[in-house]
């Protein structure tokens, strides 16, 4: 992004280069020579900052280098089911090593513990958006009321999503209609 972009983005939010310099945690006149292109030597991580700090300004997220969004929490529990935020995250978690730069990988935390002794309720598990699971590998679903659930995932058959839960165990079968994806859980933390 260029100096002239971030100088209409800024002109664009109403704000001052003022308020942007005080979030980037920079003079004012430090911030004049970046917005005017007098200073050539910008660092990546300065760049960084002024597209993040810009976002906010313009109210829209920015995944902050190194990590993803925590979206909220999942169920794995009987008949609790949570609602995850899929608009904004709740917050910013790191990015385990194997996600570096995948931009559809997202955190959520487990409620419940129908699925101990394998995950645990607090735990976060990182989970691959639109990454089919594994037959019995564990896996996200989302509904199309906006819940979801943690459970090992049994395939998709006769109209319906099978999955199975450790505590109590139990063969579960959700009616396909009303589920809107199953998501690979790929790590946990």
């Amino acid at each position: 992004m260029s100096a002239v972009e971030w100088r209409a983005r800024l002109k664009a939010t109403g704000r001052s280069e003022t308020d942007l310099a005080q979030r980037i945690g920079k003079s004012k006149s430090a911030l004049s020579r970046i917005m005017t292109g007098e200073r050539k030597d910008l660092r990546q991580a300065e760049a960084e900052a002024i597209e993040v700090a810009l976002a906010e300004l313009e109210g829209r997220p920015v995944r902050p280098s190194g990590m993803i969004p925590l979206l909220g929490y999942a169920a794995a529990g009987g008949a609790d089911l949570i609602v995850w935020n899929t608009d904004a995250p709740l917050q910013w978690v790191e990015a385990p090593p194997m996600t570096e730069g995948a931009t559809e990988v997202l955190a959520i935390r487990v409620s419940g513990d129908s699925m101990e002794p394998r995950l645990f309720a607090g735990e976060t598990i990182y989970v691959g958006r639109r990454l089919s699971p594994a037959r019995n590998g564990d896996a996200v679903i989302e509904f199309t009321d906006g819940t979801a659930v943690v459970k090992s995932y049994g395939g998709t058959r006769q109209g319906y999503v099978f999955a199975r839960q450790y505590n109590p165990e139990a063969e579960l079968k959700y009616d396909a209609a009303r589920v809107r994806a199953v998501h690979a859980v790929l790590w946990r933390r």
